[in-house]
């Protein structure tokens, strides 16, 4: 079957292939690296430049295997925004980036060494005004908020 398509639009004849329309990965933490045991002790460890350079080599391995939009849902020093508008901007090579930046969690909850430690509603809306302020793309949709501890998240006695 031939389609007719306005000029603006390009066409290719491709033979016998199937076509994939972009993935999307609904929570990724782009700044950390998978294969460590320890990946937020590495991202310590290295300090944000590194952790920057990181997650825009992870961006570009992302968007080269198929995945056009990812949600970063927890990300700190904001890495996550500076990355989103490095891509959007054309510096550097990603996918789409919806940024949360700062998970937000309880006082010593799962991600409390990157995140926001918030107790209360009324400190936990204060926490995700402010990451929408720092330039996080949405707080209900896509700001993570860790109520519970996390079997990555280590003991800590007070």
């Amino acid at each position: 079957m031939l389609v007719e398509f306005p000029l603006r639009w390009n066409s290719w004849t491709m033979g016998d292939v199937t076509l994939l329309p972009g993935l999307v990965d609904a929570h990724v933490h782009l700044v950390w690296d998978g294969q460590n045991p320890n990946p937020e002790g590495l991202r310590i460890k290295e300090g944000v430049p590194k952790s920057t350079l990181r997650a825009a080599r992870h961006a570009s391995d992302t968007l080269h295997s198929g995945v056009t939009t990812v949600r970063d849902l927890g990300c700190p020093d904001g890495i996550s925004f500076a990355l989103r508008n490095a891509i959007e901007t054309g510096i550097a090579d990603g996918p789409r980036i919806v940024a949360a930046g700062n998970a937000i969690t309880m006082t010593g909850g799962h991600g409390c060494s990157f995140g926001v430690e918030a107790d209360g509603s009324d400190a936990v809306r204060c926490a995700a005004r402010s990451e929408l302020h720092r330039g996080a793309d949405s707080s209900s949709s896509s700001q993570p908020v860790a109520c519970t501890g996390w079997v990555r998240t280590p003991a800590r006695s007070s």
